[in-house]
């Protein structure tokens, strides 16, 4: 949702619900890389454990030290798979949400953005233009 000079004074429930809407299409987009990564786990995991083999010393294996063990591996695979894929997403929500205007307060000294790390806002500057 584009804010233009109308909305800046939104109440604190507006904020909110757009808070949560961000989150949810997060978590949506988190949940679906999560889906398509645990349908390729084995894929990853030999990708990553590829490096580990090839070095053929004498007694290498990939052991599972307890029942759940190789169950949970691919959990962690899957989801830290996951992360990487839709970190833009998680990203651009972040920048989104980041971006809005703040109302001033006397500690930023009529400069809301000084509360937003830098990084954010040359992310944003670059991104205006787009949205």
């Amino acid at each position: 949702m584009v804010m233009d000079g109308s909305d800046a004074r939104m109440p604190l429930t507006g904020h909110l619900g757009e808070l949560r809407s961000c989150l949810v299409k997060s978590l949506l987009a988190l949940a679906a890389a999560f889906a398509l990564c645990f349908a390729y786990v084995e894929a990853i995991f030999s990708f990553l454990a590829d490096p580990l083999l090839r070095l053929q010393s004498p007694g290498l294996i990939l052991i599972g030290t307890g029942v759940p063990e190789a169950f949970f591996t691919k959990l962690k695979v899957a989801f830290i798979a996951a992360l990487f894929l839709a970190s833009p997403v998680l990203l651009w929500r972040r920048v989104r949400i980041l971006s809005r205007p703040l109302p001033s307060h006397p500690d930023s000294a009529g400069h809301p953005d000084r509360r937003i790390p830098l990084f954010f806002r040359r992310f944003d500057s670059s991104l205006r233009a787009h949205l």
